[in-house]
């Protein structure tokens, strides 16, 4: 009998054939599978796999496929890159977010960088899916690559997400420390302290950072006038 390598190698470019030349995608799965089946999946199999059944549209058994995949994958770069496409399947295919944002985490847990499940992520928070633990996930990943632009840039949505007044403080005084101390921005740290002050005017510590970052960008007229808005709203006594 012949080598399990050359049979191997013969059924490979048999789907190859049928996939790119005939155009016969389902035989193309068929003997792709037969393949796996007789002789173990490789990263070859898996990714054509996978291709076809996308191209297919058989959802299912590309998530099955996919986590099958990204359990076995002996590097983390590949496990990073086949839990990220597998949410993007949960995400836009199967509509389950949760499933999305579990991958993209798992993901991220791999290879904090890993580009597509921050893509995937940042959507989710963005449509209000499962936001406050897509920010978590993004976050965490910005902190352990040290991404503190992606972290400024996720302010807008950490405050439509966050709870009470007293987590939009903490969230704009941190973004503010992000703007001025790597940004270099004092404008942008002023803006956001400014809001920040707004929103908790009996904090002398935020009234002072005000004054502070007055100093630099010459912003005492925006000072004065967050004052005279905290004045105006104080109730009478």
């Amino acid at each position: 009998p012949r080598p399990s390598e050359e049979r191997q190698a013969d059924r490979a470019r048999i789907a190859r054939v049928q996939q790119e030349h005939l155009g016969d995608l389902e035989a193309a799965v068929a003997e792709w599978t037969a393949t796996e089946i007789e002789f173990g999946p490789t990263d070859e199999s898996t990714d054509a796999l996978c291709h076809l059944l996308e191209k297919t549209e058989r959802w299912t058994a590309l998530e099955e496929k996919l986590e099958g995949a990204a359990a076995r994958a002996p590097t983390a770069d590949r496990r990073a890159a086949l839990h990220a496409r597998l949410g993007d399947v949960a995400r836009v295919h199967r509509d389950d977010p949760e499933r999305a944002w579990a991958s993209y985490d798992a993901a991220l847990g791999s290879i904090p960088g890993e580009a597509l499940a921050r893509s995937g992520l940042l959507a989710m928070a963005r449509a209000d899916v499962c936001r406050k633990d897509a920010l978590q996930t993004l976050l965490t990943a910005s902190a352990e690559t040290d991404d503190w632009q992606e972290t400024l840039a996720l302010c807008s949505l950490r405050l439509d997400a966050a709870d009470g007044d007293a987590a939009r403080v903490r969230i704009l005084v941190e973004s503010a420390k992000l703007a001025e101390e790597r940004a270099e921005d004092p404008a942008q740290a002023f803006a956001l302290d400014a809001r920040a002050f707004l929103l908790a005017p009996d904090q002398p510590e935020l009234a002072a950072e005000l004054a502070r970052l007055a100093a630099t960008t010459g912003a005492w007229q925006e000072v004065a006038d967050a004052h005279e808005v905290v004045l105006a709203s104080a109730p009478l006594r």
